[in-house]
C-alpha cells in the first residue's frame, strides 16, 4: 500500500464533499479513523482521544497509508467534536504554492550546476566504467541527460535537466561525462535536495533569515521579485550566487524586504 500525505487526502475529501470515512495508518502503525460527510468531519478518534488533538497527531504523522471505506448510517450517527473544514482546506493551496517554489528553485538550481561545468575534464564512458574509474565525490554533467553525483563507486543522486532528484541513475550507453568543479564540501551541500524537503519554506522575516544564515549550514535558495539566489554555506565558508537571469558571484547579500525562501540543511 502506498504511503500519502495524510492531511491532505483529508482536505481535498473535505474539498470535494466526499462522503466517506478513512482509517489511517501511521508510522507508529497506530490507526486514526475519521468520517466526513458533504465537506464536514463527523468525527475523528484514535488510540489517544478524538477531536482536535487527533487531528494534530495526524498532522505530526505527514505520510502514511489510508483505507477508505464507505459511509454508513452508523457513521453519521456518530457525532464528534466540531473541527472547523475550511482551514484544512487551505492546505491544498499551500501545497500548490509550495509546488511552484519548488519548479522555481528546480529551474535556478540546474543554472547553477551548469555554472560548475568545467570542460576541462571530459570522459566517454558507459556508467559502470565511470564508476571504476571515480575517486572521491565528483559531480558530473551528462549533455541532454542530467547531472550525476558520484561518490567513489557509488551513484548518490541524479537530477534531470528538468530539475527532478532521483536517488539513482541507470544506463549501458557511452556518455560524455563534464567534471563540475565542486569541492567535497559543496558536493554534500548540493546533493541536499535530493533526500530531503526544505526545512523551511515561505516568507522569512529579515531579522530571522540573518539568524538562520549566521546559524545554519546548508542550501539557501531566497526569492526576491526577479533577482533569485541561491546560498551555499559550510561552517565559515559562504558562497553567494544570484542565479537569474545569469549566475554570478556576489561578495555579500543585500535584501530590502522579506524574501521567499527554501533552506536545506
Amino acid at each position: 500500500m502506498e504511503e500519502r500525505l495524510l492531511i491532505v487526502e483529508l482536505a481535498k475529501a473535505l474539498k470535494n464533499k466526499k462522503n466517506q470515512v478513512f482509517i489511517f495508518i501511521g508510522p507508529d502503525g497506530t490507526s486514526i479513523k475519521c468520517a466526513v460527510e458533504d465537506g464536514n468531519i463527523l468525527y475523528i478518534e484514535g488510540l489517544y482521544g478524538s477531536g482536535k488533538s487527533e487531528l494534530e497527531r495526524l498532522m505530526k504523522w505527514k505520510k502514511g497509508k489510508i483505507i477508505e471505506r464507505p459511509l454508513k448510517d452508523e457513521d453519521r450517527k456518530k457525532k464528534g467534536e466540531y473541527i472547523d473544514p475550511k482551514p484544512i482546506i487551505s492546505i491544498l493551496s499551500k501545497i500548490e504554492q509550495k509546488v511552484d517554489i519548488l519548479k522555481e528553485f528546480q529551474r535556478e538550481f540546474i543554472k547553477l550546476l551548469l555554472y560548475f561545468s568545467n570542460e576541462i575534464d571530459v570522459f566517454q564512458e558507459n556508467l559502470e566504467n565511470m564508476k571504476k574509474i571515480n575517486k572521491g565525490k565528483n559531480l558530473y554533467y551528462m549533455k541532454d541527460i542530467g547531472f550525476l553525483f558520484l561518490n567513489n563507486n557509488l551513484v548518490e543522486g541524479f537530477v534531470n535537466n528538468l530539475g527532478n532528484f532521483l536517488k539513482d541513475f541507470y544506463s549501458n550507453q557511452d556518455i560524455i561525462f563534464y567534471r563540475l568543479s565542486v569541492n567535497e564540501e559543496e558536493y554534500d551541500i548540493l546533493k541536499l535536495p535530493i533526500y530531503k524537503e526544505p526545512e523551511i519554506e515561505g516568507r522569512v522575516n529579515l531579522d530571522f533569515l540573518s539568524r538562520l544564515l549566521k546559524k545554519l549550514d546548508g542550501l539557501f535558495y531566497i526569492s526576491e521579485k526577479d533577482t533569485l539566489r541561491i546560498i551555499i554555506l559550510k561552517r565559515k565558508f559562504t558562497k553567494i550566487y544570484r542565479t537569474s537571469p545569469e549566475v554570478s558571484i556576489l561578495e555579500k547579500l543585500e535584501i530590502i524586504k522579506d524574501p521567499l525562501v527554501l533552506v536545506y540543511t
